[in-house]
């Protein structure tokens, strides 16, 4: 640097002063300027013919007066001098501490070049990661032991007690399917059979404007009057036996007109009770399922990634016994457990015993789980509720952690990932080519606008869409919308057909139903009309 270049001239200048003419003086100058510009680093020791005056010629200020050089004596052991180059201001053990730093005119204390060292090798292999990542199964989940247990147990040639372990891992993995299946089966009857015979519509977003009522969209409930006032909200239990009750006093007493009976007893309207809370717990329960996704994507990546070849995925190191042999698991520590290669006939296997199933489940579990919560009108309902269902998503662990064998959690728990990136680049990089490359791609403009795709809330743009379209598809599927833009519900039948058909309940296909339907919604105020 310019300055650095200016404080060194100075101090060649005065040790040469008295035995260099003019000419010489200047020649010197330019001889060391261009040796200065071209080592690194700038403390380096100088020749021996120097060192004895330099040692004696103390320190000399810079041209623009931030430096101070000091010419000291080599640490004991070593030849020579070396030069010391620190800021003015600075003195005694601080001073010490300073020293520059590769391809830069500021000067930094040792701990701070320490850190920035850290940082230029640590930040290339963290972009790695976060761009290319690693081939990894769940450790605390059947699905995950039920890919990695089997070739543990192919790479050991199938022993007595690996074998068991599997057949007890399929055991749990199918009790699991089986019982995430029927879980959400019964989600889905309680909302195309039982809902309908309790006489219930669907939610969509009636009441959810009730602070503009009675003049704005959403106003008119399933009744057919008005939520003038939040009084006159209910949720679906209390608003049914309301009308019951209505319906029963006017059997008691059929002399009351129903204009009467209505002014005595009003049973108000079934709506929802605040449409940003059930947003917001539709977005807590995407969140949970999201993660979910994102393991189940990557289980299709391993199984693309991994090489097709019956590699081992178990190895023994024998140079540990010696270190290991006193240790409380024994020579088990030089034992390493990791992913690797897997013939095509288990990629096949995986695949449709593991990974299919769970993809299948995931999206039942997400189309019942907010088909749910949307029908949900209560506050405290919907935010139990969003997080009740994440109890049948965790039921693949909860089966791993209360029914697997320890030996099946200890291998889990020891199995390494496959990492798809290479760090051998930044491993054999020396000081100052990880700090050069450190400036160049993380200081500056240019570097600043490359990095900026890290402001970009990746998953949390994944969950915002995943929720607009589950919650567009329920719309889709039970909702009217009126022309000035209210959201109601389609008309209601009953079922014709109530048998038990698992696959139709999961995924909320109605079965079939009468002509006729048991509820419509009351021809709206005049001017308001459905779409076509």
């Amino acid at each position: 640097a310019a300055a650095e270049v200016a404080a060194l001239d100075s101090a060649m200048l005065q040790f040469h002063s008295g035995a260099s003419a003019s000419a010489g003086i200047g020649g010197h100058r330019r001889s060391q300027r261009k040796s200065v510009q071209t080592r690194a680093p700038l403390n380096a020791p100088p020749s021996p013919e120097q060192s004895g005056g330099m040692r004696d010629m103390g320190m000399a200020s810079g041209d623009d007066g931030k430096y101070q050089i000091q010419f000291e004596a080599a640490d004991s052991g070593g030849d020579g001098s070396r030069m010391v180059m620190k800021p003015n201001g600075v003195s005694g053990a601080d001073a010490a501490s300073y020293k520059p730093m590769y391809q830069s005119d500021t000067w930094y204390k040792e701990e701070e070049i320490n850190a920035k060292l850290a940082a230029a090798h640590a930040l290339p292999i963290l972009m790695k990661m976060e761009k290319e990542g690693c081939l990894d199964v769940q450790r605390d989940s059947v699905y995950g032991a039920a890919i990695a247990m089997p070739q543990i147990a192919r790479s050991a040639g199938w022993p007595a007690t690996l074998s068991y372990v599997v057949f007890r891992i399929y055991s749990n993995l199918i009790f699991n399917i089986i019982l995430q299946a029927f879980l959400l089966s019964m989600i889905g009857k309680e909302q195309i059979v039982m809902y309908p015979f309790a006489g219930q519509m669907h939610l969509c977003d009636m009441a959810s404007s009730i602070i503009q009522c009675p003049e704005g969209p959403n106003c008119i409930g399933p009744g057919g009057t008005n939520y003038d006032n939040p009084g006159r909200l209910y949720d679906y239990t209390t608003w049914s036996t309301r009308v019951w009750i209505r319906a029963g006093l006017g059997s008691l007493f059929p002399d009351f007109d129903k204009e009467t009976l209505d002014s005595v007893f009003d049973p108000g309207e079934y709506g929802l009770e605040s449409w940003w809370c059930r947003a917001a717990c539709v977005m807590l329960f995407m969140m949970a399922v999201a993660d979910d996704l994102t393991d189940t994507i990557s289980l299709y990546n391993m199984l693309w990634k991994l090489p097709t070849a019956e590699e081992s995925w178990m190895i023994f190191d024998s140079d540990k016994v010696e270190e290991v042999k006193d240790t409380q698991n024994g020579t088990l520590e030089a034992v390493t457990f990791r992913l690797a290669g897997m013939p095509m006939h288990w990629k096949l296997i995986t695949a449709i015993v593991v990974v299919i199933p769970k993809s299948i489940l995931w999206l039942a579990l997400v189309l019942g789980g907010v088909q749910y919560l949307m029908e949900t009108a209560g506050i405290i309902d919907v935010i139990v509720n969003a997080m009740a269902l994440t109890f049948v998503l965790q039921l693949d662990e909860t089966i791993f952690a209360r029914l697997t064998t320890k030996i099946t959690v200890e291998i889990m728990a020891r199995l390494e990932e496959m990492p798809m990136y290479d760090t051998r680049e930044e491993a054999d990089a020396t000081e100052q080519e990880a700090l050069a490359k450190h400036f160049q791609e993380e200081t500056g403009f240019a570097a600043f606008m490359r990095k900026s795709m890290l402001l970009v809330p990746k998953r949390a743009l994944k969950i915002l869409v995943l929720q607009a379209i589950f919650t567009g598809l329920y719309y889709w599927r039970n909702c009217d919308r009126l022309e000035d833009g209210s959201l109601v519900s389609k008309e209601m039948f009953l079922p014709s057909d109530i048998s038990y058909k698992p696959v139709e309940l999961m995924f909320g296909v109605a079965p079939p139903s009468g002509p006729e339907p048991f509820w419509a919604m009351p021809k709206p105020p005049k001017g308001l009309e459905f779409e076509s």
